[in-house]
């Protein structure tokens, strides 16, 4: 939970290790602050648009869904939220009268993670029908390019993403925009009731949970 988040100036991707340099043109002279020029590992969560049990058709809150991109900069060892997006559908949903976009979809959040931080891993949990159906819409876009990669994981017994996501709070290794919903959610987060967590809390559960279980290994050379 941070002010001094700030989006990098300059990204530098090497395809060999699959990592990015990250850099800034004005200093943010903070111990906890982004190192400039160090590499990062970057992933991304989804959590995906469902009903929760108290929400309904009328309550479009309870119908959207959100995604995260983290970046874990391994000179600090901390973790930094540069991506997030609310949505509700995969393509966006045009205005007749204008063609302005009437629902916002994910696909331009998909392409800009990409073409900014070369960023294409969403590590997502709650298999379903409908999680099924959001991956198939995103993979058939023509819109989307290139194609995420999805990975889904088990959230592990009960309340085992919770004391993780905690633990890194509690060391001050996460950080976020404080105008961004991902604080917004925090904010009303109630660990006790997981199920009806904000869509924002889920993606960066899923996001956080993947990286911690699958830590960066460096790609093998062929």
């Amino acid at each position: 939970m941070s002010s001094i988040l700030t989006h990098p100036d300059q990204v530098y991707y090497d395809p060999a290790k699959k990592l990015v340099k990250l850099f800034w043109n004005e200093k943010i002279d903070h111990a906890l602050a982004p190192v400039n020029g160090a590499e990062y590992y970057l992933r991304a969560g989804i959590a995906f648009p469902a009903l929760t049990e108290s929400g309904g058709l009328g309550s479009p809150r309870d119908v959207t869904g959100f995604a995260v991109m983290v970046a874990y900069c391994f000179a600090n060892r901390k973790y930094y939220v540069f991506g997030e997006c609310e949505f509700e559908t995969i393509d966006h949903v045009l205005n007749q009268d204008d063609n302005g976009i009437a629902i916002q979809g994910a696909c331009s959040f998909f392409n800009k993670m990409w073409t900014t931080y070369f960023c294409d891993s969403y590590y997502w949990s709650g298999h379903s029908e409908t999680v099924q159906k959001y991956i198939l819409q995103s993979l058939r876009s023509p819109s989307i390019q290139p194609k995420p990669h999805f990975i889904e994981i088990s959230p592990g017994v009960p309340g085992q993403q919770q004391q993780a996501v905690y633990e890194l709070l509690q060391r001050s290794a996460i950080h976020w925009k404080k105008a961004g919903k991902v604080h917004e959610g925090f904010q009303m987060y109630d660990a006790r009731n997981m199920q009806n967590a904000p869509c924002a809390v889920k993606a960066m559960m899923d996001c956080l949970t993947g990286m911690l279980r699958f830590p960066y290994k460096k790609p093998i050379e062929e």
